[in-house]
């Protein structure tokens, strides 16, 4: 239903034409079993997720983290930053979650379960947060009617004159520019941050450039050679280039992004420029059945780090559709869980219950997956292969590599 891997054979069959990447999917949950539940404040829906895992794993998936029981450390200012862009884009956390910049977090920078007071441990199928669908950043005609309007003259341009169809990522990618040059936009500050943060830009670099000593590292991440690493970013780096350049064909296109290249040393800034933004497009996207082109990028889950340990993968994104589909058994109402997790009690006011009562059926809830204790780091899966295979083939585990500048977990 929430899933589509309809090009994953395309991608196996045809290395040469630099598949798109499979990001973390909303579909996630489709291997869960559902079971009836009963009408107790975060009761657990009856979900058993890794159904087809063996009770170990099962039983390693159940356990928390230990955690420290000291509080979590404040916020920086950029920290501050992101929540007050979640607040501008309707997102919902009650004070749950928090963005933190920290020695504690895999990546120095992650999502934190907050707790809704210091002894408050969220258990499986409590709601962390909720994400209204119309934040996400998609290549649709409601987010920049002119923008889809041009794109979608000059993809058909290309295909009459027999260029290489322009693909999600740089789509993504022109909205995204649109966005930073848009002022106003709640994404022109949160496409900032990604910046600040540094985004590893595997495709404006020159092949070149990269020493043996840089090839052996990465091939000895990815469990690859160095001569696999290197023609994976061949075709990486080819592919954007030709992605780049359909798009900057599309006339008019240039100056609604905000470029003005008057020389070849523009070009190449611009390019730089591009670059870093489909590299953070790619290392951020994620699946959605419900979006043009099946793809895009969710405001606060993309901060939340994977685990290379795949049983301490905490949370899972989940449409209200979904949800409404695993408790239909239940007599707890999607509108009443929603109350539960943000209501605050029985004083709800009319607002709120106004607010709940707007949902639609493509927003989106982070929802906990097994037991999590305040201060402890919410992690997704960034993977796409079945727990019951011991790793992801070689050339996964080579695109993820570059793609997300991590190697992937596998089991030893």
């Amino acid at each position: 239903d929430d899933d589509d891997d309809d090009d994953d054979d395309d991608r196996k069959n045809n290395t040469k034409q630099s598949p798109p990447p499979m990001p973390p999917s909303v579909a996630a949950t489709s291997t869960f079993e559902c079971t009836s539940t009963t009408n107790t404040p975060n009761n657990n829906w009856g979900v058993h997720a890794l159904s087809s895992a063996t009770p170990k794993q099962r039983a390693q998936v159940q356990q928390p983290l230990s955690t420290s029981s000291s509080k979590l450390p404040l916020p920086t200012q950029k920290d501050k930053e992101a929540e007050e862009c979640f607040k501008q884009c309707n997102i919902v956390t009650g004070n749950k979650i928090k963005v933190l910049t920290t020695p504690l977090s895999v990546a120095g920078r992650g999502v934190f379960y907050n707790g809704d007071n210091a002894e408050a441990e969220a258990k499986v199928g409590d709601i962390l947060a909720f994400i209204p669908f119309d934040t996400v950043l998609i290549s649709s005609p409601s987010r920049y009617p002119e923008l889809h309007s041009k794109l979608m003259e000059g993809m058909k341009v290309n295909d009459e004159q027999k260029r290489k169809r322009l693909e999600w990522p740089i789509l993504l990618t022109a909205y995204a520019l649109r966005a930073l040059h848009t002022a106003s936009s709640s994404w022109s500050k949160l496409i900032q941050l990604w910046q600040e943060g540094g985004i590893p830009n595997y495709v404006s670099r020159p092949l070149d450039s990269y020493s043996e000593e840089e090839l052996n590292d990465l091939a000895t991440l990815a469990r690859s050679t160095p001569q696999k690493i290197k023609d994976t970013l061949h075709v990486r780096i080819q592919d954007f280039q030709e992605q780049a350049q359909g798009l900057l064909q599309i006339e008019g296109l240039q100056e609604m992004l905000g470029f003005d290249c008057n020389d070849n040393n523009d070009k190449m800034i611009m390019q730089q420029f591009m670059g870093d933004i489909y590299c953070g497009i790619l290392s951020r996207t994620s699946q959605l059945s419900n979006a043009p082109n099946g793809y895009g990028v969710v405001p606060l889950k993309d901060m939340i780090n994977h685990h290379n340990d795949l049983f301490k993968n905490n949370v899972a994104l989940i449409s209200i559709r979904t949800i409404r589909k695993m408790t239909s058994s239940s007599i707890i109402s999607v509108e009443e869980r929603l109350m539960q997790a943000f209501g605050g009690g029985d004083g709800i006011n009319a607002k709120k219950k106004e607010w709940v009562q707007s949902i639609k059926e493509d927003d989106l809830c982070l929802v906990a997956m097994r037991p999590i204790q305040p201060g402890e780091e919410l992690f997704l899966t960034y993977t796409g292969w079945m727990l019951d295979q011991d790793e992801p083939p070689e050339e996964t585990r080579v695109w993820k590599l570059l793609q997300y500048g991590f190697p992937l977990a596998y089991r030893k």
